[in-house]
């Protein structure tokens, strides 16, 4: 897929250019993984995280380029605006409860691309850490700024 690609939404976090295809557009892209000429990491786990993601209003599926190589970002939507963060299923340290899906700025592979990377994590780091859902502890090991749990 060619970056002018209508099905392209181009749009820029931490300076950093990103593109985010349409539901039709990440079609085109499982079955040709490739963006401006450069292969997608890893297309059947992408497929499986957009899927995931596209359940939530909150969080952007997104690609981008670092190191002439293509990477995967996942946003989540803030006050208007967008942070990177990467998105799992945290566990609570305390009470083992675990989130239907979470997301963190704690990886730093997120900030690949950024034109300053420190700022960039700073920005992302200044999100509102959550707490438990099930104890309301904290969740410091893996600090998270958004959360869906079952009860939700």
């Amino acid at each position: 897929m060619d970056l002018t690609d209508e099905r392209l939404e181009k749009l820029t976090v931490d300076d950093q250019e990103m593109f985010v295809p349409s539901a039709v557009g990440w079609e085109a892209l499982w079955e040709v993984p490739r963006l401006a000429g450069h292969k997608l990491p890893v297309p059947d786990l992408l497929r499986k995280k957009v899927g995931r993601n596209a359940q939530y209003p909150d969080l952007v599926s997104a690609l981008g380029f670092a190191w002439d190589r293509t990477h995967f970002y996942e946003l989540v939507k803030f006050d208007d605006e967008l942070y990177r963060v990467f998105v799992e299923a945290v566990v609570c340290d305390s009470c083992g409860h675990r989130a239907v899906a979470s997301a963190t700025p704690g990886v730093m592979e997120i900030y690949w691309g950024a034109k300053d990377e420190t700022a960039a994590r700073e920005r992302c780091y200044s999100l509102p850490s959550q707490s438990c859902n099930a104890c309301m502890k904290l969740l410091e090991r893996r600090r998270t700024v958004w959360q869906v749990n079952d009860d939700e």
